[in-house]
Formats: structure tokens, sequence, C-alpha cells
């Protein structure tokens, strides 16, 4: 109830000026009923536009370690390439000591092939460097004795 009795309705018709023309035929559910919605006019052609990006066309990740005991060194390394939610393609890449939380870096591209030139370059930095396939990883072992 709103000052001496009267409705909301009424109150709120009172207040506004604009149409409807009758004041009684006024309410609040006839005021916040949304508009019909034109479903070309909406975000829908500019989710079209993003689906026709086409995905990674296989999946990249690898995990490598290093460890000496002699130098108390445990680290690993890893990294994956990913698409985004914006069409782009992400690399990304974390390393630490084995068990922590380590650090990690993202790369941007526009092209699939530029993350996979990226991957790959650091793939032969790290093997150069000495890490290689986890220790106790039973698959990885089993690569290895299928390879010549």
């Amino acid at each position: 109830m709103v000052r001496g009795g009267t409705s909301v309705e009424e109150g709120l018709a009172h207040r506004w000026s604009g149409p409807p023309q009758n004041r009684r035929d006024f309410s609040i559910t006839k005021m916040n009923r949304p508009g019909a919605t034109d479903s070309k006019k909406s975000l829908d052609l500019e989710l079209e536009e993003r689906d026709s990006v086409p995905m990674i066309a296989q999946p990249y990740q690898l995990y490598v370690e290093r460890m000496d005991p002699t130098k108390n060194m445990a680290r690993y390394y890893a990294m994956s390439i990913e698409a985004t939610l914006f069409g782009d393609v992400c690399l990304t890449r974390r390393w630490g000591r084995i068990g922590a939380r380590g650090q990690a870096m993202q790369h941007h591209f526009n092209k699939e092939e530029e993350a996979v030139q990226l991957f790959l370059e650091l793939l032969r930095s790290k093997r150069v460097r000495g890490y290689g396939p986890r220790a106790g990883c039973q698959q990885c072992s089993r690569r290895a004795r299928r390879t010549p």
C-alpha cells in the first residue's frame, strides 16, 4: 500500500506521466515485460563467425624430467598447445622442481603452425640439456624400446 490506502500500481501510475493513456491499465508486469528479440541482430552472428575457426589438428603435450642426485636436482618441464576461447592458439609452458608448484608462461599465436614450431624448438633445447621421459613411466619405456 502506498499513501492513503492506494495500491502500489496506482501509486506508480500517479507518478508516471507517459503512456498508457488509461492509468488504471498500467501495471508493473506490463512495464517490465521485455520486447520481442530479433535473433538476427543479436550476438549469434559473431558466434557463427568464431565457430568457423578450425580446432587444433592433434593434441600436443609434453612432460619431461631432469634428475641428478649428486647435484640434488629434480626438475620438470611441461608444455601443451591448446585452443583459446577466442580462436587463438596458446602454448603453455610449466617448469620447476618436482613436487613444487613451479612457474608458468603462456605464448599466444594466430596460427597453430607457429605454436608447433616453438614447441619443437623448446623440446630440442630441453633434450640437449638432459631432460627425458619420467623415470617411472612404464608407457614411456615401452615406447623407447619400440623405436630403434
